[in-house]
């Protein structure tokens, strides 16, 4: 039988930058949802520059019991460490600014941490709310963040489907395996690895912290026009092959490697241009595999100078 862990408060962590019709659609939307038996705090961390988040924090329910905070860094990782500095203790659910909630998202998250070991962190599914359908050819290269996941019988594990914007981890827990890394996520100078949120559930994990999957606690993350085109999708292709090379946990990309060989050998005896051509998803595919390749290549090279 699992054992019963006491939640005394639930920590809601919405980090926003220069979405604020997006921030106040997942405030309304957590406003309308059923509030756990237990505390809540809801803090709104805004980065880089201020817009209306201060503004909308205003708006949400009284019992979100919403606070407002600004991290002058343009760094959503940066912003999330200066708002676990304040909290004590506690669960702690992290949403984007560009989610909605299902109607009892914090208590499914509550009677979870409840009802699980004492050593775990949580996830739910999603599902996502497209600005424009994307043509298949390049749904089919989209990250699950902007594809949408639910658990199906044939699933391998739901776990490695978690992803940043809908997740729950103890206060305590965090602090045991350190802040969340700076150089990974969405930041104001640029390209950089994906996947701070990532990268710290792997900590946990090899901390002895096992991830439970929370099946009610759904959100849906908007996704906008302009990540579901062609240039988005190479971009993407690139920061995650480079992320892959930093992070010490991952296999070389033999699968990847073995995929564009086999392209390449198709290729032999046509015109690379007539083929493409006359296929362009052929041509997206090798095109984001080479993408991919590259920034694998780049974040190999970077890991061997920071040695």
């Amino acid at each position: 039988m699992a054992t019963q862990t006491h939640v005394p408060a639930i920590h809601v962590v919405v980090p926003t930058f220069n979405r604020d019709a997006l921030l106040a659609r997942t405030i309304r939307s957590l406003s309308a949802s059923s509030p756990p038996s237990v505390p809540v705090t809801t803090w709104i961390v805004e980065n880089g520059k201020r817009g209306k988040a201060a503004e909308i924090a205003l708006q949400a329910a009284t019992w979100l019991n919403a606070r407002y905070r600004f991290c002058e860094a343009g760094n959503k990782s940066a912003a999330l460490n200066m708002v676990l500095s304040e909290i004590e203790e506690g669960l702690v659910t992290f949403f984007d600014d560009d989610v909605r909630v299902v109607e009892g998202v914090l208590p499914s998250y509550a009677a979870a941490a409840a009802a699980a070991p004492e050593a775990s962190f949580f996830g739910g599914p999603f599902g996502v709310d497209y600005e424009t359908e994307p043509e298949p050819c390049i749904r089919r290269h989209l990250p699950a963040s902007a594809r949408g996941w639910e658990p199906s019988a044939t699933a391998l594990s739901p776990v490695d489907h978690v992803l940043g914007f809908n997740w729950a981890a103890w206060r305590h827990h965090i602090r045991d395996v350190g802040p969340f890394t700076t150089d990974r996520g969405p930041t104001a100078t640029g390209r950089t690895p994906m996947g701070q949120e990532s990268e710290m559930m792997w900590r946990l994990q090899r901390n002895g912290i096992a991830c439970r999957f929370v099946p009610s606690a759904k959100v849906w993350h908007y996704v906008p026009a302009d990540r579901c085109d062609r240039a988005w999708v190479l971009e993407r292709h690139y920061r995650k092959g480079m992320t892959e090379a930093l992070a010490s946990h991952t296999k070389p990309p033999t699968a990847r490697l073995r995929r564009l060989g086999r392209w390449a050998a198709l290729e032999i005896g046509f015109s690379v241009r007539e083929s493409w051509r006359r296929n362009s998803d052929v041509k997206l595919d090798m095109e984001c595999a080479l993408n991919y390749l590259a920034g694998y290549a780049f974040g190999r090279a970077e890991q061997s100078r920071r040695q």
